[in-house]
């Protein structure tokens, strides 16, 4: 969990970018939650958290 920017998440795409660079058949991808304060209301809050349908459209995209 994490929003959009440096976190955990992209440290292990950049090292695994940098280990498996030539071999992998797209960049890696990063996906996060928005980079924005998380609202108090439900509904904007799932704008805002990543969530199941966003990382299922991820990777549709990364295997496409």
């Amino acid at each position: 969990e994490g929003t959009a920017g440096w976190s955990w998440g992209t440290g292990i795409a950049a090292e695994a970018g940098t280990q498996l660079f030539g071999m992998l058949r797209r960049p890696v991808d990063v996906v996060a939650s928005a980079p924005d304060v998380i609202p108090s209301s439900r509904e904007r809050e799932r704008d805002i958290i990543l969530g199941e349908q966003r990382i299922e459209a991820a990777i549709r995209a990364a295997a496409a």
